[in-house]
């Protein structure tokens, strides 16, 4: 009698690619068992696709979630049953989230950097896009659903290949886009002058005098106020997604119901005002410019920082006395600082942050003085030295 044969331990059994598998799993370092680990925490990708990817952008998990961040502007929401033009089905078996470069910079900190890092194109547009989105109130996480079956090429995709082809067919629109406003095509091809730019402003339904104005100019990075070059117009527009004026209408019009609750945006437009209004290369602006932009920046009924508190009109004794005691022209320095101090006031009135040890450009600190003097009678003053 033959004794009976033990049937097999499904524990004990390993198959050939099991094998591999684990030998692979064994093989890696410490590094990059931990760049798996938060990779597939990141893109809910398996771990052989995880490994995959990983192994092509040299275990450098950095630039493995940057290429797949860069790989379209805006992630499509697709059904899970698929659209009607689409050449294979998808499904929802697994999800890969869109999150801003900050938050895959902290996923990944704990990750030392490689010694020679693999070389990959990464346009700097991309690394600010999560936060143009911020415009709009805030990171809309944008959710893809792949198929399993098709990882690999879907990572392709997102990562430069249809993607890329998106995005050409966007830029080409937008510089069909441009063209149309072009002052003269002959000697100035890649410039609209200020004919074209009022006439494009105009379509936009944008407001000359209030400060939508100032954000459209912010976000094509115009050279000056009348010249729209094609670079800035076609890389601010590729980075929105809007390819049409009415796509541009509506991102524009949006943003201005944003900027009264967001200093960010304000902030961003507020500074680059100060490019704007320099002419050629000075490093200044004439003091009777800048105040005009001051009052149009801290009056509008757009601005974030309405320069005005209560008891105090902020703005009225700014110019005024620079009106009367400074008359020299803005510097780029004073220009931020400006907006950095109104802040503050509108936070405290009473300007008790201010101090002679203050780093504040000496303007502000002549300001300050000529405030307590001459606006509050020395009232703070007089205290001090009642109490002294």
């Amino acid at each position: 009698m033959q004794p009976k044969r033990r049937a097999p331990d499904t524990e004990m059994v390993v198959t050939p690619v099991k094998k591999k598998a684990k030998a692979m799993r064994e093989a890696y370092t410490t590094q990059q068992k931990a760049a798996i680990s938060q990779f597939m925490s990141f893109t809910n990708m398996d771990r052989t696709a995880a490994v995959r990817v990983l192994k092509s952008h040299g275990w450098d998990a950095q630039n493995a979630v940057n290429a797949q961040l860069a790989g379209r502007q805006r992630w499509k929401r697709i059904s899970s049953s698929g659209s009607s033009s689409s050449k294979r089905s998808v499904s929802s078996s697994s999800q890969v989230s869109q999150l801003s470069h900050r938050e895959t910079s902290s996923i990944f900190e704990q990750i030392p950097p490689r010694p020679t890092p693999i070389p990959v194109h990464i346009s700097s547009t991309r690394f600010v896009s999560a936060d143009r989105l911020h415009d709009f109130g805030g990171l809309q996480h944008l959710v893809q659903t792949i198929a399993a079956s098709d990882v690999e090429e879907a990572f392709s995709y997102y990562s430069g290949g249809g993607g890329s082809n998106a995005s050409a067919a966007t830029k080409t629109t937008l510089n069909k886009l441009f063209d149309k406003y072009r002052d003269n095509a002959t000697t100035e091809p890649d410039l609209i002058g200020v004919d074209g730019a009022m006439k494009y402003l105009q379509e936009l339904e944008i407001d000359f005098e209030d400060i939508d104005s100032l954000a459209a100019l912010e976000i094509i990075q115009a050279p000056t106020m009348g010249e729209i070059a094609r670079e800035g117009f076609v890389n601010g527009w590729l980075e929105r997604d809007c390819d049409t004026i009415e796509k541009q209408k509506t991102y524009i019009n949006n943003l201005k119901t944003q900027l009264p609750s967001d200093r960010t945006v304000f902030t961003r437009v507020y500074k680059y005002t100060f490019l704007l209004a320099k002419t050629g290369q000075q490093k200044a602006v004439p003091l009777e410019q800048a105040m005009d932009y001051w009052n149009l920046l801290f009056s509008s009924r757009f601005s974030a920082v309405k320069w005005a508190s209560p008891n105090t009109p902020w703005l009225a004794w700014w110019k005024e006395f620079l009106e009367v005691s400074w008359k020299k022209s803005v510097n780029k320095d004073m220009w931020n600082e400006t907006l950095k101090f109104a802040q503050l006031t509108l936070e405290d009135e009473a300007i008790s942050f201010w101090n002679e040890e203050s780093s504040w450009p000496s303007v502000i600190d002549d300001f300050v003085e000529w405030v307590k003097n001459e606006k509050r009678g020395g009232a703070e003053q007089k205290t001090e030295e009642m109490e002294y």
